[in-house]
């Protein structure tokens, strides 16, 4: 991991969730602050990268870790971040196996939005 953007507790308090870059794409892992030992370690890849098509990332500090969602008892990351100027934001089930559960794009914005200080892509 060469930046770290931010860290959070999970909803149970016992993990701190840690975003940031590594190899050039966003990384949550999930560590144990009393041993400081990484428990997950997931990196996020655009499905068409290729040698032609690399996108550029930028990650601020937003994840999560639900321990136990609220409708279905299934533990997820949160997680939002810049892809080539577009809002990303992912879900993506915590398990042996993690799969994206749902992740949305945010990319037009009309020109008040854009000036709107509320609304800036970037803190």
């Amino acid at each position: 991991m060469s930046d770290i953007s931010g860290c959070t507790k999970s909803t149970d308090g016992k993990t701190l969730t840690v975003i940031g870059i590594g190899n050039s794409q966003p990384v949550t892992l999930t560590m144990n602050p009393a041993t400081g030992a990484v428990e997950k370690y997931i990196n996020l890849e655009y499905f068409n990268t290729s040698t032609t098509v690399v996108p550029v990332y930028k990650t601020f500090g937003a994840a999560f870790l639900d321990n136990k969602d609220v409708y279905d008892g299934k533990s997820y990351f949160y997680s939002a971040f810049l892809m080539d100027n577009k809002i990303e934001m992912v879900r993506v089930l915590n398990s042996d196996n993690p799969l994206v559960d749902w992740s949305q794009e945010f990319y037009d914005f009309s020109s008040i939005e854009s000036t709107d200080f509320f609304r800036l892509k970037e803190p």
